[in-house]
Protein backbone atom coordinates (compact mmCIF):
# COMPACT_ATOMS: atom_id res chain seq x y z
CA UNK A 1 0.00 0.00 0.00
CA UNK A 2 1.05 3.66 -0.77
CA UNK A 3 0.17 6.91 0.34
CA UNK A 4 3.06 8.91 1.67
CA UNK A 5 0.59 10.53 4.65
CA UNK A 6 0.45 6.97 5.69
CA UNK A 7 3.10 7.37 8.23
CA UNK A 8 2.23 10.60 9.83
CA UNK A 9 -1.59 10.34 10.58
CA UNK A 10 -3.14 7.67 12.55
CA UNK A 11 -6.75 7.79 10.97
CA UNK A 12 -5.08 7.40 7.51
CA UNK A 13 -3.55 4.02 9.02
CA UNK A 14 -6.50 2.64 11.25
CA UNK A 15 -8.48 1.39 8.57
CA UNK A 16 -5.42 -1.46 7.28
CA UNK A 17 -4.63 -1.60 10.70
CA UNK A 18 -8.37 -3.65 11.59
CA UNK A 19 -7.86 -5.54 8.35
CA UNK A 20 -4.38 -6.54 9.29
CA UNK A 21 -5.86 -9.94 11.12
CA UNK A 22 -6.81 -10.49 7.18
CA UNK A 23 -3.81 -9.20 5.19
CA UNK A 24 -0.19 -8.86 5.86
CA UNK A 25 0.57 -5.44 4.80
CA UNK A 26 3.95 -4.17 3.41
CA UNK A 27 4.33 -0.37 2.98
CA UNK A 28 6.25 1.40 0.50
CA UNK A 29 6.10 5.09 0.55
CA UNK A 30 9.49 6.52 0.41
CA UNK A 31 12.31 6.10 -2.09
CA UNK A 32 14.85 5.58 0.78
CA UNK A 33 15.18 5.40 4.37
CA UNK A 34 17.04 8.94 4.55
CA UNK A 35 13.09 10.40 4.05
CA UNK A 36 11.70 8.81 6.53
CA UNK A 37 11.07 11.35 9.32
CA UNK A 38 8.38 9.58 11.28
CA UNK A 39 7.42 6.08 12.09
CA UNK A 40 3.82 5.83 12.60
CA UNK A 41 3.35 2.87 10.37
CA UNK A 42 3.31 -0.40 12.06
CA UNK A 43 3.69 -2.26 9.39
CA UNK A 44 7.09 -3.82 7.42
CA UNK A 45 8.12 -0.93 5.25
CA UNK A 46 10.36 -1.10 2.09
CA UNK A 47 11.86 1.42 0.07
CA UNK A 48 11.19 2.29 -4.01
CA UNK A 49 15.37 2.69 -4.50
CA UNK A 50 16.60 -0.54 -2.81
CA UNK A 51 15.26 -2.13 -6.06
CA UNK A 52 16.56 -1.74 -9.29
CA UNK A 53 13.37 -2.70 -11.10
CA UNK A 54 9.46 -3.22 -10.01
CA UNK A 55 10.26 -6.82 -11.47
CA UNK A 56 13.35 -7.03 -8.85
CA UNK A 57 10.74 -5.64 -6.15
CA UNK A 58 7.91 -8.30 -6.93
CA UNK A 59 10.33 -11.20 -6.80
CA UNK A 60 11.33 -10.35 -3.16
CA UNK A 61 7.85 -9.41 -2.02
CA UNK A 62 5.74 -11.83 -4.20
CA UNK A 63 2.29 -9.70 -3.25
CA UNK A 64 -1.07 -11.14 -3.95
CA UNK A 65 -2.82 -7.82 -4.49
CA UNK A 66 -1.12 -4.06 -4.79
CA UNK A 67 -3.09 -1.44 -3.42
CA UNK A 68 -2.12 2.32 -4.68
CA UNK A 69 -3.25 5.73 -3.85
CA UNK A 70 -3.24 6.62 -7.37
CA UNK A 71 -1.19 5.48 -10.52
CA UNK A 72 0.20 9.19 -10.93
CA UNK A 73 4.20 8.94 -10.89
CA UNK A 74 6.75 7.11 -12.49
CA UNK A 75 7.67 4.60 -9.80
CA UNK A 76 3.61 3.44 -9.14
CA UNK A 77 3.27 3.44 -13.08
CA UNK A 78 6.14 1.21 -13.15
CA UNK A 79 4.76 -1.11 -10.56
CA UNK A 80 1.38 -1.65 -12.22
CA UNK A 81 2.98 -2.30 -15.89
CA UNK A 82 4.98 -5.27 -14.14
CA UNK A 83 1.74 -6.22 -12.15
CA UNK A 84 -0.29 -6.60 -15.02
CA UNK A 85 2.69 -8.85 -16.86
CA UNK A 86 2.55 -10.99 -13.23
CA UNK A 87 -1.34 -11.17 -13.27
CA UNK A 88 -1.44 -9.42 -9.77
CA UNK A 89 -4.33 -7.67 -9.14
CA UNK A 90 -3.93 -3.86 -8.62
CA UNK A 91 -6.49 -1.34 -6.96
CA UNK A 92 -6.21 2.13 -6.77
CA UNK A 93 -7.36 3.75 -3.60
CA UNK A 94 -8.87 6.84 -3.36
CA UNK A 95 -7.81 9.70 -0.42
CA UNK A 96 -9.63 12.77 -0.43
CA UNK A 97 -12.62 14.05 -2.38
CA UNK A 98 -11.47 15.09 -5.73
CA UNK A 99 -14.08 17.00 -7.97
CA UNK A 100 -15.23 19.99 -10.15
CA UNK A 101 -12.07 22.11 -11.02
CA UNK A 102 -10.66 22.02 -7.53
CA UNK A 103 -7.79 19.95 -9.48
CA UNK A 104 -6.55 22.54 -11.68
CA UNK A 105 -6.53 25.51 -8.66
CA UNK A 106 -4.69 23.41 -6.23
CA UNK A 107 -1.00 24.67 -6.71
CA UNK A 108 1.10 23.35 -9.09
CA UNK A 109 4.10 21.04 -7.96
CA UNK A 110 7.38 22.75 -8.58
CA UNK A 111 9.89 20.75 -10.65
CA UNK A 112 13.59 21.62 -10.39
CA UNK A 113 14.92 21.15 -13.60
CA UNK A 114 16.28 17.57 -14.99
CA UNK A 115 19.85 18.70 -14.87
CA UNK A 116 19.99 20.41 -11.05
CA UNK A 117 22.64 19.63 -9.18
CA UNK A 118 20.42 18.48 -6.22
CA UNK A 119 17.49 16.40 -8.68
CA UNK A 120 19.70 14.64 -11.35
CA UNK A 121 20.84 11.25 -9.45
CA UNK A 122 17.07 10.90 -8.20
CA UNK A 123 15.72 11.39 -11.79
CA UNK A 124 18.36 9.10 -13.01
CA UNK A 125 17.07 6.09 -10.78
CA UNK A 126 13.35 7.03 -11.26
CA UNK A 127 13.84 6.93 -14.86
CA UNK A 128 16.33 3.53 -14.86
CA UNK A 129 13.20 2.06 -12.31
CA UNK A 130 10.66 3.37 -15.51
CA UNK A 131 12.36 1.49 -18.37
CA UNK A 132 13.01 -1.22 -16.20
CA UNK A 133 9.56 -2.03 -16.18
CA UNK A 134 8.67 -2.45 -19.68
CA UNK A 135 9.97 -6.14 -20.84
CA UNK A 136 10.32 -7.35 -24.23
CA UNK A 137 6.31 -8.30 -24.36
CA UNK A 138 5.90 -4.72 -24.07
CA UNK A 139 8.14 -3.49 -26.17
CA UNK A 140 5.66 -2.73 -29.16
CA UNK A 141 4.18 -0.14 -26.52
CA UNK A 142 7.64 1.49 -26.66
CA UNK A 143 6.54 4.27 -28.50
CA UNK A 144 3.58 5.65 -26.36
CA UNK A 145 6.00 4.85 -23.31
CA UNK A 146 8.57 7.04 -24.25
CA UNK A 147 5.88 10.00 -25.29
CA UNK A 148 3.95 9.28 -21.82
CA UNK A 149 7.85 9.98 -20.39
CA UNK A 150 8.53 13.03 -22.15
CA UNK A 151 4.66 14.67 -21.35
CA UNK A 152 5.25 13.28 -17.60
CA UNK A 153 8.37 16.22 -17.57
CA UNK A 154 7.00 18.92 -19.46
CA UNK A 155 3.34 18.68 -17.92
CA UNK A 156 3.76 17.39 -14.86
CA UNK A 157 2.18 14.21 -13.65
CA UNK A 158 -1.64 15.44 -13.77
CA UNK A 159 -1.41 17.10 -17.08
CA UNK A 160 0.28 14.03 -18.46
CA UNK A 161 -2.35 11.91 -17.24
CA UNK A 162 -4.92 13.41 -19.43
CA UNK A 163 -3.19 13.74 -22.70
CA UNK A 164 -2.15 10.04 -22.34
CA UNK A 165 -5.10 7.52 -21.68
CA UNK A 166 -2.95 4.49 -22.34
CA UNK A 167 -4.63 1.15 -21.31
CA UNK A 168 -0.75 -0.07 -19.63
CA UNK A 169 -0.91 2.07 -17.11
CA UNK A 170 -4.16 1.64 -16.03
CA UNK A 171 -4.93 -0.46 -12.32
CA UNK A 172 -7.88 -3.45 -12.52
CA UNK A 173 -9.87 -1.52 -10.02
CA UNK A 174 -10.50 1.90 -8.85
CA UNK A 175 -11.99 2.20 -5.25
CA UNK A 176 -13.88 5.48 -4.95
CA UNK A 177 -15.92 7.06 -2.42
CA UNK A 178 -19.18 7.64 -4.24
CA UNK A 179 -20.42 8.06 -7.71
CA UNK A 180 -19.22 11.81 -7.80
CA UNK A 181 -16.13 11.16 -6.65
CA UNK A 182 -15.54 9.11 -8.82
CA UNK A 183 -16.06 11.33 -11.55
CA UNK A 184 -12.31 12.96 -12.40
CA UNK A 185 -11.13 9.28 -12.59
CA UNK A 186 -13.56 8.31 -15.48
CA UNK A 187 -12.81 11.74 -17.05
CA UNK A 188 -8.79 11.46 -16.68
CA UNK A 189 -8.48 7.78 -17.50
CA UNK A 190 -10.85 6.76 -19.67
CA UNK A 191 -12.08 4.12 -17.55
CA UNK A 192 -15.54 2.84 -17.83
CA UNK A 193 -18.12 1.74 -14.70
CA UNK A 194 -16.31 -2.05 -14.71
CA UNK A 195 -13.39 -0.85 -13.30
CA UNK A 196 -14.90 1.42 -10.28
CA UNK A 197 -16.49 -0.17 -6.70
CA UNK A 198 -18.15 2.05 -4.61
CA UNK A 199 -16.89 1.28 -0.92
CA UNK A 200 -17.40 4.94 1.09
CA UNK A 201 -14.75 7.01 3.33
CA UNK A 202 -12.93 4.34 5.25
CA UNK A 203 -11.40 6.52 7.41
CA UNK A 204 -14.89 7.58 8.87
CA UNK A 205 -16.50 4.31 9.15
CA UNK A 206 -16.06 5.29 13.60
CA UNK A 207 -17.24 8.97 12.60
CA UNK A 208 -20.25 7.93 11.08
CA UNK A 209 -21.03 5.06 13.67
CA UNK A 210 -21.07 8.19 16.40
CA UNK A 211 -22.52 10.18 14.37
CA UNK A 212 -25.60 8.16 13.68
CA UNK A 213 -25.81 7.22 17.57
CA UNK A 214 -28.96 9.14 18.68
CA UNK A 215 -27.35 8.16 22.33
CA UNK A 216 -24.72 10.31 22.65
CA UNK A 217 -25.33 12.74 25.33
CA UNK A 218 -24.65 16.43 24.21
CA UNK A 219 -22.13 18.28 25.74
CA UNK A 220 -23.39 21.66 26.91
CA UNK A 221 -21.05 23.72 25.49
CA UNK A 222 -22.28 26.32 23.07
CA UNK A 223 -19.66 26.82 20.26
CA UNK A 224 -19.96 26.63 15.91
CA UNK A 225 -17.44 24.82 14.16
CA UNK A 226 -15.42 25.59 11.54
CA UNK A 227 -13.49 22.83 9.07
CA UNK A 228 -10.77 24.41 8.33
CA UNK A 229 -7.84 24.31 5.16
CA UNK A 230 -4.57 23.87 4.01
CA UNK A 231 -3.76 27.38 2.06
CA UNK A 232 -0.78 26.30 0.93
CA UNK A 233 -2.06 23.84 -1.56
CA UNK A 234 -4.00 26.72 -2.97
CA UNK A 235 -2.76 28.15 -6.30
CA UNK A 236 -3.70 31.73 -5.84
CA UNK A 237 -1.48 32.81 -2.18
CA UNK A 238 -3.43 33.33 0.54
CA UNK A 239 -2.11 35.80 3.48
CA UNK A 240 -1.81 35.44 7.28
CA UNK A 241 -4.10 38.60 7.31
CA UNK A 242 -6.85 37.00 5.33
CA UNK A 243 -6.82 33.62 7.20
CA UNK A 244 -7.17 35.95 10.27
CA UNK A 245 -9.80 37.91 8.96
CA UNK A 246 -11.96 34.77 8.40
CA UNK A 247 -11.12 33.97 11.82
CA UNK A 248 -12.61 37.00 13.31
CA UNK A 249 -15.38 37.65 11.27
CA UNK A 250 -16.90 33.94 11.92
CA UNK A 251 -15.51 35.06 16.00
CA UNK A 252 -17.77 37.63 16.29
CA UNK A 253 -20.69 36.18 14.38
CA UNK A 254 -20.25 33.04 17.26
CA UNK A 255 -19.97 35.97 19.99
CA UNK A 256 -23.05 37.67 18.52
CA UNK A 257 -24.67 34.19 19.61
CA UNK A 258 -23.54 33.76 22.66
CA UNK A 259 -21.00 31.05 21.17
CA UNK A 260 -17.40 30.17 20.74
CA UNK A 261 -15.73 29.18 17.77
CA UNK A 262 -13.67 25.77 17.82
CA UNK A 263 -11.66 25.11 14.55
CA UNK A 264 -10.46 22.16 13.25
CA UNK A 265 -7.07 22.19 11.39
CA UNK A 266 -6.43 20.37 8.83
CA UNK A 267 -3.10 18.02 9.57
CA UNK A 268 -1.03 19.70 7.40
CA UNK A 269 -1.29 23.00 9.44
CA UNK A 270 -0.61 20.65 12.83
CA UNK A 271 2.87 22.57 12.90
CA UNK A 272 1.41 25.91 13.37
CA UNK A 273 0.83 27.87 16.50
CA UNK A 274 -2.61 29.90 15.02
CA UNK A 275 -3.23 30.69 18.96
CA UNK A 276 -0.39 32.14 19.63
CA UNK A 277 0.11 33.92 16.28
CA UNK A 278 -3.85 35.43 16.13
CA UNK A 279 -4.63 35.49 19.68
CA UNK A 280 -8.07 35.16 19.69
CA UNK A 281 -9.94 34.96 22.76
CA UNK A 282 -13.43 33.39 21.04
CA UNK A 283 -11.69 30.47 19.14
CA UNK A 284 -10.12 27.39 20.04
CA UNK A 285 -7.69 25.53 17.48
CA UNK A 286 -8.02 21.84 18.03
CA UNK A 287 -5.47 19.41 16.51
CA UNK A 288 -4.87 15.04 16.67
CA UNK A 289 -8.71 14.87 16.97
CA UNK A 290 -9.71 11.18 17.22
CA UNK A 291 -12.31 10.01 15.24
CA UNK A 292 -14.76 9.38 17.72
CA UNK A 293 -14.13 12.58 19.69
CA UNK A 294 -14.39 14.67 16.47
CA UNK A 295 -17.63 13.18 15.56
CA UNK A 296 -19.13 14.13 19.02
CA UNK A 297 -17.48 17.70 18.31
CA UNK A 298 -19.46 17.75 14.98
CA UNK A 299 -22.59 15.97 17.04
CA UNK A 300 -22.70 18.86 19.52
CA UNK A 301 -22.28 21.91 17.44
CA UNK A 302 -24.78 24.53 16.94
CA UNK A 303 -24.05 24.64 13.09
CA UNK A 304 -20.89 24.20 10.64
CA UNK A 305 -18.57 26.32 8.66
CA UNK A 306 -16.68 24.58 5.97
CA UNK A 307 -13.94 25.35 3.12
CA UNK A 308 -13.45 22.29 0.58
CA UNK A 309 -12.10 19.15 2.44
CA UNK A 310 -13.26 15.34 2.57
CA UNK A 311 -14.28 16.05 5.84
CA UNK A 312 -17.08 18.74 5.13
CA UNK A 313 -19.15 16.50 3.15
CA UNK A 314 -20.20 14.05 6.23
CA UNK A 315 -20.67 17.59 8.38
CA UNK A 316 -23.18 18.92 5.49
CA UNK A 317 -25.25 15.97 5.90
CA UNK A 318 -25.44 16.61 9.95
CA UNK A 319 -25.44 19.82 10.66
CA UNK A 320 -26.72 22.99 9.48
CA UNK A 321 -23.71 24.28 6.98
CA UNK A 322 -22.16 27.33 5.78
CA UNK A 323 -19.70 26.75 2.97
CA UNK A 324 -16.28 28.85 2.24
CA UNK A 325 -16.00 29.09 -0.98
CA UNK A 326 -11.50 30.05 -1.84
CA UNK A 327 -11.20 31.64 -5.28
CA UNK A 328 -12.43 28.68 -7.48
CA UNK A 329 -11.45 25.62 -4.93
CA UNK A 330 -15.41 25.16 -3.75
CA UNK A 331 -18.00 22.26 -2.96
CA UNK A 332 -20.18 22.67 -5.98
CA UNK A 333 -23.59 23.45 -6.34
CA UNK A 334 -24.01 24.15 -3.22
CA UNK A 335 -25.93 27.80 -3.63
CA UNK A 336 -27.33 27.17 -7.23
CA UNK A 337 -29.25 24.11 -5.92
CA UNK A 338 -30.35 25.03 -1.95
CA UNK A 339 -28.30 23.28 0.03
CA UNK A 340 -26.38 25.72 1.90
CA UNK A 341 -25.43 29.14 1.80
CA UNK A 342 -21.83 29.69 0.07
CA UNK A 343 -19.76 32.72 0.77
CA UNK A 344 -16.49 34.10 -0.35
CA UNK A 345 -13.23 33.59 1.76
CA UNK A 346 -12.00 36.89 0.56
CA UNK A 347 -14.75 39.20 0.60
CA UNK A 348 -17.84 38.09 3.15
CA UNK A 349 -18.65 39.37 6.32
CA UNK A 350 -19.90 38.22 9.52
CA UNK A 351 -23.70 40.15 9.01
CA UNK A 352 -23.54 38.10 5.56
CA UNK A 353 -23.67 34.83 7.73
CA UNK A 354 -27.04 32.84 7.84
CA UNK A 355 -26.01 29.59 9.22
CA UNK A 356 -29.05 29.05 11.16
CA UNK A 357 -32.02 31.19 9.04
CA UNK A 358 -30.48 28.93 5.90
CA UNK A 359 -33.91 27.30 3.90
CA UNK A 360 -31.86 24.11 3.15
CA UNK A 361 -33.86 22.03 -0.28
CA UNK A 362 -33.59 18.72 1.22
CA UNK A 363 -34.64 16.60 -1.42
CA UNK A 364 -31.81 18.42 -3.15
CA UNK A 365 -29.74 18.29 0.14
CA UNK A 366 -30.09 14.18 -0.12
CA UNK A 367 -29.29 13.28 -4.00
CA UNK A 368 -26.38 15.50 -3.55
CA UNK A 369 -25.19 13.76 -0.59
CA UNK A 370 -25.96 10.39 -2.42
CA UNK A 371 -24.07 11.57 -5.55
CA UNK A 372 -20.79 12.93 -3.53
CA UNK A 373 -20.69 11.54 0.06
CA UNK A 374 -22.36 7.96 -0.75
CA UNK A 375 -22.25 5.40 1.90
CA UNK A 376 -22.63 6.58 5.45
CA UNK A 377 -23.15 3.64 7.23
CA UNK A 378 -19.88 3.05 8.59
CA UNK A 379 -19.46 -0.10 6.98
CA UNK A 380 -16.63 1.36 4.64
CA UNK A 381 -13.72 -0.96 5.69
CA UNK A 382 -15.68 -3.84 5.11
CA UNK A 383 -16.35 -3.58 1.31
CA UNK A 384 -12.68 -2.61 1.15
CA UNK A 385 -11.84 -6.30 2.91
CA UNK A 386 -14.32 -7.84 0.10
CA UNK A 387 -12.92 -6.32 -3.10
CA UNK A 388 -9.18 -6.55 -2.25
CA UNK A 389 -10.48 -10.28 -1.74
CA UNK A 390 -12.32 -10.45 -5.00
CA UNK A 391 -8.88 -9.28 -6.88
Amino acid sequence: MYWFEMDQRPELLQPFVELSAHFEFIHIIYRKPAERTTSSSPFKMIYWFDYSSPYQLLNKIKPDRVVITDAADLLSISLVIACKSRNIATFSLQHGFVIGNVVSNLADIVREPILSKNKFAVYAKLLAFYIKGINYKKLFLLPQLISFLFSYYKHGGTKSLYRNKYNWRLVDNYLCYSEGSAKVFFERDGIDNSKVKIIGVITFDELFKVLNNKFIQPSGDKYYLLIDTNFSEHKNPVTNEQILRNYQELAEYCKNNNARLKVKLHPWCYNKDYTKEFRLDNVDFLKNIPQYDLAVLIKNAIGCFGFFSTLSFPVLAYKNFCHIKCGEVEMPDLASKGIAQVVDFFTYKCADIVIDTFQVNEFNKKAYLDYYLGYSDGNSISRLKFFIEQG
